[in-house]
């Protein structure tokens, strides 16, 4: 009976030790189109801290450095030769749908700020 409790322990110790904690960060890298919006906003992260931001379905896209701010809720966006130049965005990830939220990303009203949800493509 000893040897079968001590061997649940380490099983559960082994299982818990083998767990990784990834960031949301993580989740972000890769490409984001937006939601049922056929030529709307796509957002491109990449993994060494590049955005590449299209919001009007155009060829003007933009570069910018980004990082999250996961207790705040917060992306922040700047240029990449002007890092004083930063702003930020709230922003909600529902792990369940997989959507990203991004409030304010489109110029609006600041008493009700625009509310961008995208989804990423998969490859």
């Amino acid at each position: 009976m000893k040897k079968l409790r001590f061997l649940s322990i380490i099983l559960i110790l082994f299982t818990f030790s083998c767990q990784k904690e990834i960031s949301n960060e993580f989740d972000f890298v890769g490409q984001w189109i937006e939601k049922e919006i056929r030529g709307g906003c796509t957002i491109e992260f990449t993994d060494n801290g590049s955005a590449f931001l299209n919001l009007y379905s155009n060829d003007n896209v933009r570069e910018y450095a980004y990082r999250f701010d996961e207790e705040a809720n917060k992306i922040f966006f700047s240029l990449p030769d002007n890092p004083d130049s930063e702003w930020s965005h709230k922003y909600s990830y529902d792990g369940t749908s997989k959507e990203l939220t991004i409030w304010s990303l489109y110029i609006s009203n600041l008493e009700n700020p625009s509310k961008t949800i995208l989804i990423k493509v998969q490859l």
